[in-house]
C-alpha cells in the first residue's frame, strides 16, 4: 500500500504541476495579492515587494521588486524601486499612497517577454495596462494630419487659386 492508496487515489490519475513559464505574449490578468516579503533562502537579509498576477488558464505570474539589500537602500534597490513606482503608476495607483492590499482585484492586460543573458533565461512582465484588450502594435506610423488640398492653377494674376468657383 502506498500513500495514494491510503486516500483511495490512483496515482496515475494525478497530474504533476508544471513549473514552466507560460508562453510569451499578452494575457488578461487579475492581481490576487501584493505583499512585502522579508528574505528568501538565497537572500535572507533582502526585502521584496511582490505582485501576484492570476493569468487564468496560463496560471500565476509573480513580479518581484527588491526594496532593500542587507537592510540597506542600495543602488540596485533604488533601481528596483523605480521599476515598482512605474508599475504602480501603470496600475492607476499613486505610489506615495499605496498599500500592498490596494493592488488586489485590479484587472488588465500584460505582456510576458523572455530574455536571455549570461545568468540564464528570465521571463518578465511588460506593458501592463488597465485595458480589456491588448493594443496591437502599429505597422507604420501614419500622420495625424490630412493631406493638403491641391491648389487650382491660376489662369490670370487676378484669380485666386484657393477660392472655389
Amino acid at each position: 500500500m502506498g500513500l495514494f492508496d491510503d486516500f483511495g487515489i490512483d496515482a496515475d490519475d494525478v497530474e504533476a504541476p508544471s513549473f514552466s513559464n507560460p508562453d510569451d505574449g499578452f494575457y488578461g490578468f487579475e492581481i490576487t495579492e501584493g505583499l512585502i516579503q522579508e528574505g528568501t533562502k538565497k537572500k535572507p537579509d533582502d526585502t521584496f515587494f511582490i505582485i501576484k498576477y492570476n493569468l487564468d488558464e496560463a496560471g500565476e505570474k509573480q513580479e518581484w521588486f527588491t526594496t532593500a539589500q542587507d537592510g540597506e537602500l542600495t543602488e540596485r534597490a533604488l533601481q528596483s524601486l523605480g521599476y515598482l513606482k512605474n508599475r504602480l503608476t501603470d496600475l492607476g495607483l499613486d505610489p506615495k499612497n499605496t498599500d500592498p492590499e490596494d493592488l488586489e482585484g485590479i484587472r488588465g492586460v500584460l505582456q510576458l517577454v523572455t530574455t536571455k543573458n549570461a545568468k540564464g533565461e528570465f521571463q518578465n512582465v511588460r506593458k501592463v495596462t488597465l485595458e480589456e484588450e491588448p493594443e496591437k502594435p502599429a505597422k507604420a506610423k501614419q500622420s495625424a494630419k490630412k493631406p493638403a488640398a491641391k491648389a487650382k492653377k491660376a489662369v490670370s494674376d487676378d484669380e485666386n487659386p484657393f477660392e472655389d468657383d
